[in-house]
């Protein structure tokens, strides 16, 4: 005796393997996806603009660190910056405005992290997530 699937299983598994296939073509790659919440020093320095502050290098080098997600809906909101943390070598340091005393010359490297992902580091409500900022002294201390 032979099986035969319903002619809309048939279409619901190749629409599935379909769907799948485009969505492995369009993702990035792994090491592009984590580079996109990071900024290194060598690439601070590369920066074709002249960069005064943290808050610069965020802005300029990666305006998606300062999108936030609206718990309401699915949107990205842009300009979401009151409820990012902002921390200096692990100690927090307010919102995104401490990013502006923060000079360019002193960072050695910036980090977004998720709000699930600075939740589970640091505990609590992390709504806007976190930027961490490694500055060049800390960074030199084994």
């Amino acid at each position: 005796m032979r099986f035969l699937a319903p002619a809309g299983l048939t279409a619901s598994i190749a629409l599935g393997t379909m769907v799948g296939a485009i969505g492995c073509a369009t993702a990035r790659p792994a090491s592009e996806v984590g580079r996109r919440n990071e900024i290194e020093v060598a690439e601070i320095r590369s920066a074709p603009n002249r960069l005064l502050t943290a808050a610069d290098i965020v802005r300029v080098l990666r305006p998606e660190m300062l999108t936030s997600r609206d718990r309401t809906s699915s949107r990205s909101t842009v300009g979401a910056t009151n409820a990012i943390q902002v921390y200096v070598d692990g100690i927090p340091n307010g919102g995104y405005e401490a990013l502006a005393s923060v000079p360019a010359t002193a960072v050695a490297r910036l980090q977004r992290l998720t709000p699930v992902e600075a939740s589970s580091r640091y505990g609590g409500s992390h709504p806007g997530g976190v930027i961490l900022v490694t500055t060049m002294a800390s960074a030199a201390r084994p």
